[in-house]
């Protein structure tokens, strides 16, 4: 992993061809590879400039850079922010988590953990699509503007709805799996559910912890609560 203007990471997913999404499962984790397999679907994975091979995934030209992800010194911020509301402790020197605490603190989502702080670049996301990702209000959303006095290369009022545009989504680690639980959902639109899906692979490929975490509500809960389910799950 490569530092790049200070605290800068990158994590690059590209995606080629494209299949239906339907009736196949979501969970993004790397050790549902068939699954992803399954999707028909294919993209290549660059992680510091390492080829860490092709997987399944999709057809549009959508493609996700992590910028800045969690470092060491910000684990310990978040073991010693978990500490401090033990009276008495939380002070002095604190040793890197392990990774067992780290899953388990991810997996309980106590507050510390909003410490961990992920920035997402989205380059030529449908535009239809972003708005999705806006709608989650403890993520921070910065996108393209379509506005007629902020570009010249189409009349932004009759922009088709799915026009290509950048964002870069901060968010942090419990809001990450909050979306994750909305987005990887079936009810989500295909398209949600691939940028969704870009962005669980590249926070794990850096927070390998997150695995298994990143999934849809029915995965989290144990069923599902929409209103109208898919029935992916009986109950």
């Amino acid at each position: 992993m490569r530092a790049i203007d200070g605290d800068e990471l990158i994590v690059t997913i590209e995606r080629q061809k494209m299949e239906p999404l339907d009736d196949v499962p979501c969970r993004p984790s790397a050790d549902v590879c068939p699954a992803l397999r399954a999707w028909g679907r294919e993209a290549v994975y660059v992680f510091d400039g390492v080829d860490c091979g092709t997987e399944t995934m999709g057809e549009r030209d959508m493609k996700v850079e992590l910028l800045t992800a969690p470092t060491e010194i910000d684990w310990i911020g978040v073991k010693r922010r978990a500490l401090i509301t033990m009276y008495g402790k939380g002070l002095g020197f604190i040793k890197p988590p392990s990774s067992e605490w780290r899953h388990a603190i991810l997996r309980a989502r106590h507050s510390p953990i909003r410490y961990l702080r992920y920035s997402f670049l989205i380059t030529d996301i449908p535009s239809n699509t972003a708005v999705h990702l806006c709608r989650h209000v403890h993520a921070q959303p910065y996108v393209s503007s379509l506005r007629n006095d902020r570009q010249d290369a189409m009349d932004g009022d009759k922009a088709p709805r799915d026009t290509p545009v950048n964002m870069i989504l901060d968010v942090n680690a419990e809001e990450l799996m909050a979306i994750a639980n909305k987005r990887l959902c079936r009810l989500a639109s295909d398209r949600t559910r691939e940028a969704m899906l870009l962005m669980c692979q590249a926070a794990e490929a850096v927070t390998p912890e997150l695995r298994g975490l990143l999934v849809p509500m029915c995965e989290w809960t144990g069923g599902c609560k929409e209103m109208f389910p898919c029935g992916r799950t009986k109950t």
